[in-house]
C-alpha cells in the first residue's frame, strides 16, 4: 500500500465502526432489556469492588486466577453473591482481564481507563457493561469499547504466583435468594 491509501483505508474502517455503533444506538430496547442491562451494570460494579476489597486484604495484588472459577472463589467473600458473576444477557458472560492477574495495583496504568471485568458481547443498544480499576463501572459504546479493549493486551510484571489449578475444585455456593420449600 502506498502513503495515500493507509490513511483512507483507516479512516474508511474507522468510519465503517462509528456507522455500525450509530445504528446499534437506534436499536430500542424494551423495558425489560433496559432493566437487565442495568443489572448486568450492577453485577459488573459489585464483582469489581469484590475484586478490590480481595486486593486490599492481598498487599495490593489482585488474584492471578486458571480459571474463572477460581477467582470465583477467590473473591466471593467480598462478592457474597454467585448471582453477580453472571451476565443477565442471554448472550453474553462476566469476564475478568487475565492480563491484570497477579498485578500491584500501583502497576495499573490509567486505573479510570483499564478494564478489570467486562461483558463479552453488546447488548442491542450496542454498549456493554464494563468495570475499571478505579472501581468504577459503566456502559460503554462499542466506538469506546474498541479503545478500552486495547488495556485487555496490557503487559504489566506479575508480582503473585498463580492460584493452584484446583483452587475452588467443587466449590458451589448457595444463591443468596433460596428457594420456598
Amino acid at each position: 500500500m502506498n502513503r495515500i491509501t493507509k490513511p483512507v483505508l483507516a479512516l474508511a474502517v474507522v468510519a465503517a465502526v462509528a456507522a455500525a455503533s450509530a445504528a446499534a444506538l437506534q436499536r430500542p430496547m424494551s423495558e425489560e432489556a433496559r432493566i437487565n442491562q442495568i443489572t448486568s451494570l450492577a453485577n459488573v460494579k459489585q464483582v469489581t469492588l469484590g475484586l478490590l476489597m480481595y486486593a486490599q486484604d492481598a498487599d495490593e495484588v489482585l488474584p492471578y486466577p486458571k480459571s474463572p472459577k477460581a477467582l470465583h472463589y477467590a473473591i466471593y467473600p467480598y462478592v457474597k453473591d454467585a448471582a453477580a458473576f453472571k451476565s443477565a444477557n442471554e448472550k453474553t458472560e462476566i469476564r475478568f482481564n487475565s492480563a491484570l492477574g497477579g498485578v500491584k495495583l500501583k502497576d495499573i496504568p490509567e486505573p479510570p481507563k483499564t478494564v478489570v471485568f467486562y461483558e463479552t458481547k453488546n447488548w442491542s443498544d450496542g454498549r456493554r457493561a464494563v468495570g475499571f480499576a478505579d472501581g468504577s463501572a459503566r456502559l460503554v459504546p462499542a466506538i469506546e469499547w474498541g479503545r478500552l479493549a486495547m488495556s485487555l493486551l496490557l503487559r504489566i510484571p506479575r508480582t503473585a504466583e498463580p492460584l493452584p489449578a484446583d483452587y475452588g475444585k467443587g466449590w458451589n455456593p448457595e444463591p443468596l435468594t433460596k428457594k420456598k420449600s
